[in-house]
């Protein structure tokens, strides 16, 4: 992870933080020879706060009303580095921006494509699919990263839902 410019948080400061999961993300940072920043802890706040899947714009508005200083090219820089640690992924929600999730929360998404509501679902319940295709195509899919588009029970159901989209 690419040092930022700004100074770094005191260990103490962290420590103290209520969410369990902080302190292993911070100790990866670290033993990566990245640098805890103010910054970058008000990001990774942010993130943790919840809702657990935000946009980058939604991700900035959160953060912003604590650290109002954090500038944009930051967040990119920082969502970046923190994908490169397996500490957070970016999927893609239709043809809108990327929505940034933190990693460890083993769910994928269903999106249906008719009124839109998001199911997420275990990620093992999507193992029997990535073993078909690695043992037809010798293919490792990496199911997590897209939202799986379908018909949900209710729209399926409907006779006048358009199942050919």
């Amino acid at each position: 992870m690419a040092p930022a410019s700004t100074r770094s948080l005191p260990s103490p400061a962290i420590e103290a933080h209520p969410d369990p999961r902080l302190q292993p993300i911070v100790d990866k940072i670290r033993s990566s020879g990245g640098k805890v920043t103010r910054a970058r802890m008000a990001i990774l706040e942010g993130l943790l706060a919840g809702p657990h899947h935000a946009t980058v714009e939604e991700l900035e508005a959160r953060v912003r009303m604590v650290a109002p200083d954090v500038h944009e090219a930051t967040f990119y820089r920082t969502l970046g580095a923190l994908e490169e640690l397996g500490v957070v992924y970016h999927l893609h929600f239709q043809h809108g921006p990327s929505i940034w999730h933190v990693a460890g929360e083993d769910h994928e998404h269903l999106f249906c494509q008719a009124c839109g509501c998001t199911i997420e679902v275990a990620s093992r319940d999507l193992e029997p699919l990535r073993a078909a295709m690695a043992r037809r195509y010798g293919f490792v899919l990496d199911t997590r990263h897209f939202v799986h588009q379908g018909l949900c029970r209710a729209c399926a159901a409907r006779p006048d839902t358009n199942r050919g989209s």
